[in-house]
């Protein structure tokens, strides 16, 4: 018997420097975080990739929603947050995993992260894996950039504009302390 199980989502409005959050959670971990998206988009990605029935609960999930305004607004560097990732793949979750270790305000190459891995010459499948991060923002390819140091690719709805606003975020966080 294939059961899907719950999760609770909410979403939060206007959030500079985003548009759009979705945020969806089960018991224990956060399954998806969606950028920019109509809300039903979100909640077919969550029904279709991470296998679920998405229950609108904002109640359930505050704890989540909390540390992802505190980023948002400059206060939080670093989040706490137990992460579900069932759903990815082994080399997903090594490159998802190598990237919550880049920290706040720095960037790193998606060959680093490549390396870090002891996959060097893996680049290519690093940014294909980031192309899938179930959770942007949260686990931050934002802060994945190409060896030369140039901006690429962004996942998340808004692009390369967008990786760009997140890392002026962090940036001015940065300079303010």
């Amino acid at each position: 018997m294939n059961t899907k199980r719950l999760v609770w989502y909410d979403t939060l409005i206007d959030i500079p420097p985003l548009n759009t959050l979705y945020i969806a959670a089960s018991e224990r971990r956060l399954v998806a975080t969606g950028v920019n998206l109509e809300e039903m988009e979100f909640l077919e990605r969550i029904r279709s990739q991470a296998a679920c029935i998405p229950v609108y609960a904002p109640y359930r999930v505050a704890a989540y929603t909390c540390q992802l305004q505190e980023y948002l607004r400059g206060e939080r560097t670093a989040f706490t947050l137990p992460l579900d990732l069932a759903t990815a793949t082994t080399f997903q979750k090594q490159v998802l995993e190598e990237v919550c270790n880049v920290p706040f305000g720095k960037v790193a190459s998606y060959r680093d992260i490549a390396v870090q891995i002891g996959k060097p010459l893996a680049a290519r499948a690093v940014g294909q894996s980031l192309a899938r991060n179930p959770l942007p923002v949260v686990i931050p390819c934002h802060r994945i950039i190409r060896t030369d140091g140039e901006l690429c690719g962004y996942s998340a709805n808004g692009g390369i504009e967008l990786k760009r606003r997140l890392l002026h975020l962090e940036s001015t966080l940065l300079m303010d302390e």
